[in-house]
């Protein structure tokens, strides 16, 4: 069994810090506010929303209160969209007992759809609800999905928490937007949505670009680092189960040299618990570990790196001799990129930020920084590519 959990939700138990952030979150959602949390992948931000707090606002009154949650990361079109906003729908009031005490007129309540409803076949069951167009399609576009969510919280009959995931995503889809903020404005103002976001850029031409749609939209809270001390608490009261332990200096260089990435860190930490190690786990030890999981997951990174044309490699490469840099366009990281231009680079860089193999993130100073998103792709590039 897992000492640390990582490659999935993390449960309250084993969830890390950020409690200061989760309170905050909490109020905003009774208060029926809009909120954006922000933080770099693999920080634990659908854990905390979705897996956490999604679960405890739902069980505080489990028959009217219904979580929508809507992951954004693979869309590609509106219909697709519609799609995961209908069977978010259905899937949340089919969970719902007091379905089954319902009259005509609750289904009167519902507009420009028809609602369904197959009564369980046993005692035990829950029966299924669904809508469907009115020319009888299973897929309800989504702007109608969400006013029929108005329709039900305005009757008073449920209470809603709308969760939006990988939000930045919405850029790739034409017209999505637009449309979407429409039918958010419309929403009741006890409704509260909550959007998750990793990729700061996309975020940023989102939400500060004049004029655009969700310009200056809702409140923000944005995960920072763990500190030290409490990830070094975290993993020791794991560790303690094979007879290990981290001394704080040392767990201050296991977590900057994954760039303080929680998901990161467990991952790492794991894979030292199955380790021969007896007592303190020293320096060595973590760069032992380090070097021994790139080398076992060395296939993984090689067909990833070579998906990347000669000059993508050019800025991975860069970034992985610098680890961090404030700027591209600077002579320090033009010097290692010998032969591109300015555009050029910031040409590159865009795109690998899009991709997510790039990230821009604020440091503890507030400050910008370049680096790659995946600290073990870093350190694969770093071992195996950089001088070549």
């Amino acid at each position: 069994m897992s000492l640390f959990v990582f490659d999935r939700l993390i449960d309250a138990a084993d969830f890390c810090n950020f409690e200061s952030e989760k309170k905050r979150i909490e109020d905003s959602i009774s208060q029926g506010h809009c909120l954006k949390l922000f933080a770099p992948r693999n920080f634990g931000k659908t854990s905390l929303i979705k897996n956490i707090i999604a679960k405890d606002w739902e069980l505080k009154s489990p028959d009217t209160r219904i979580v929508i949650y809507i992951d954004f990361y693979s869309f590609t079109s509106i219909d697709e969209v519609s799609m995961e906003f209908t069977k978010a729908f259905n899937e949340g009031l089919s969970r719902k007992k007091n379905l089954l005490e319902k009259s005509a007129d609750f289904f009167a309540l519902f507009k420009k759809v028809r609602p369904v409803w197959k009564p369980p076949v046993d005692a035990d069951g829950l029966g299924e609800f669904s809508i469907r167009t009115t020319q009888d399609q299973s897929v309800v576009e989504f702007s109608a999905v969400l006013e029929n969510i108005n329709a039900l919280v305005t009757a008073e009959k449920f209470e809603f928490l709308i969760i939006f995931d990988e939000f930045q995503e919405i850029k790739n889809i034409p017209r999505l937007e637009a449309k979407l903020r429409e039918s958010l404005q419309k929403m009741k103002p006890t409704v509260p949505v909550v959007v998750l976001g990793s990729k700061f850029h996309l975020l940023k031409k989102i939400f500060e670009t004049p004029h655009a749609p969700f310009a200056n939209w809702g409140m923000t809270v944005e995960m920072g680092y763990i500190p030290f001390e409490h990830y070094t608490q975290y993993a020791n009261e794991r560790l303690k189960k094979m007879s290990m332990y981290l001394e704080p200096t040392e767990s201050i260089f296991l977590q900057e040299s994954l760039n303080r990435i929680p998901e990161v860190m467990n991952k790492m930490c794991n894979f030292m618990s199955s380790l021969p190690i007896e007592g303190g786990i020293n320096r060595g030890h973590i760069v032992g570990s380090i070097d021994s999981y790139i080398e076992l997951s060395r296939s993984i990174y090689s067909s990833l790196y070579a998906e990347f044309s000669l000059n993508e490699r050019k800025i991975i490469c860069a970034l992985a001799s610098l680890h961090k840099t404030s700027s591209i366009s600077g002579k320090e990281f033009l010097k290692v990129v010998d032969g591109m231009s300015k555009s050029g680079v910031a040409n590159i860089v865009d795109k690998l930020m899009d991709k997510g193999t790039i990230d821009r993130s604020v440091n503890e100073a507030g400050s910008f920084e370049f680096s790659i998103t995946d600290p073990l792709f870093r350190k694969f590039v770093e071992k195996y590519h950089i001088f070549r």
